[in-house]
């Protein structure tokens, strides 16, 4: 919540715009998780988000390719703030590589916001499934069946997990 938002708030009016996600909720199932991705990253973009971070063992369930997702990162990464990025971090890049030219095209073009990290071979390559900004993540406690949970408080969960 930014300070204007804290003051709006703080005087009785609705600091939530209409149409956001709500504050928590738990998905199953790869058509959820597909749909809560796409809502999270295109409402942390629209709302200004400095960083972004995607975190999986190699991104097969995500939805990179996704029309949304690239119109709401290709908005985003054309902002004029210079302190933009998105982190992505992954044992292996090959499914991404293979199956989601569209990210891998806009990544090309944007290079300078985003920096792909691969975990190094001596690493434990299960990565839990992880879409962060401040506004919101997404979770996904298991990957198999494809469940987990997603919470509009990104910024608070991370700063309570660090004490």
């Amino acid at each position: 919540m930014t300070a204007s938002d804290q003051q709006d708030f703080d005087a009785g009016g609705s600091a939530e715009p209409e149409g956001l996600l709500p504050q928590f909720q738990t998905f199953s199932g790869q058509a959820e998780f597909v749909s809560l991705v796409r809502s999270c990253v295109v409402s942390a973009c629209e709302q200004g988000a400095v960083n972004l971070v995607f975190c999986d063992t190699d991104f097969s369930n995500w939805p990179l390719d996704d029309e949304a997702i690239i119109a709401a990162l290709q908005g985003w990464a054309n902002s004029t703030s210079n302190q933009r990025m998105l982190v992505m971090v992954a044992a292996t890049y090959g499914f991404v590589e293979q199956n989601h030219g569209a990210w891998v095209r806009w990544r090309k073009i944007w290079d300078h916001r985003v920096q792909c990290w691969q975990l190094n071979a001596q690493a434990d390559p299960n990565l839990p499934g992880v879409f962060w900004s401040r506004q919101n993540m997404v979770v996904v406690h298991d990957r198999e069946r494809c469940t987990g949970m997603m919470s509009r408080e990104g910024q608070r969960i991370i700063r309570e997990e660090g004490r």
